[in-house]
């Protein structure tokens, strides 16, 4: 093997006439790492999923939405665009495996080196994009199964459950009752934002206020009689907590690892603002 060694523009060139044109050229990851642990590494996050966490989608993609309707609805949107990558993941997957059957049996008709090797450089390019496809295949089939399962749990509880007996999920395909839950859905969801706005500027925000006057003149005195009694109840209640904060004989530090303990049978429960 033939090395030369450029200090001035620190880096190191290897060439070797039997890889180049022999036997071609191929990436070795372990010639680039420094240890065992390295390698460990890699691997790991190799066989890492990355798919949207269970906690997230229930907390931060449905939890987000303030009426059971709304957060039902967003679980089923989500479900439906999990669907749609699965389906066009499947066909990106086979398509890529397709060229690359076709790029190594067009190689047998082919008689310069140079040329074949471009056909193995290619091939072993598409094989990289055909891994990123099946491991974001795999995270799809696991968030839409994890939507799936999100949506059936709800359903076994009575916030599924309208109060007059129906079941939220018949609402859906009804333009009668769908249009009446996105009334209530406005409704509290622009009562939530004004009543944030006042918690934090004393005043309804330009975009918000805007917003509320865009609806019916009923539908403007619900919100604005909602973001009040949110705001006076929620400012009660931050007052107390912080009372209870300055009171206490102990460091804000200690205070916030009692409660993060989660083998703590006697922990501080806390209640939703909204």
């Amino acid at each position: 093997m033939e090395t030369i060694v450029d200090n001035s523009k620190y880096f190191t060139y290897i060439t070797t006439k039997t890889i180049l044109f022999m036997e071609g050229y191929k990436y070795d990851r372990e010639q680039n790492l420094n240890n065992p642990f390295d390698e460990k590494l890699m691997k790991i996050s190799e066989s890492m999923s990355f798919a949207l966490p269970k906690y997230k989608a229930y907390n931060f993609v449905g939890g987000a939405q303030i009426t059971s309707y709304a957060k039902l609805k967003q679980w089923l949107l989500e479900l439906r665009g999990r669907e749609d990558a699965v389906e066009h993941l499947e066909y990106t997957v086979r398509k890529a495996e397709l060229e690359i059957e076709m790029d190594k049996e067009s190689k047998e008709f082919i008689t310069d080196p140079k040329r074949k090797e471009m056909i193995d450089l290619t091939v072993a390019d598409k094989l990289i994009d055909l891994r990123k496809f099946k491991r974001n295949l795999r995270d799809a089939y696991r968030e839409r199964q994890g939507f799936i399962e999100l949506i059936k749990e709800f359903l076994e509880t009575e916030e599924a459950i309208l109060p007059d007996g129906t079941k939220l999920i018949d609402v859906f395909g009804n333009p009668e009752l769908e249009e009446k839950y996105e009334h209530e859905y406005w409704t509290v969801r622009m009562a939530k934002q004004a009543m944030l706005d006042m918690i934090s500027y004393g005043r309804i925000g330009t975009g918000n206020l805007d917003s509320i006057l865009m609806m019916e003149p009923e539908q403007q005195k619900q919100v604005l009689t909602l973001a009040s009694a949110y705001t006076i109840s929620i400012d009660r209640n931050i007052n107390h907590l912080m009372t209870q904060a300055t009171t206490n004989n102990y460091s804000i530090e200690e205070s916030l690892k009692n409660q993060l303990k989660l083998d703590n049978s006697n922990k501080i429960e806390t209640e939703k603002l909204l």
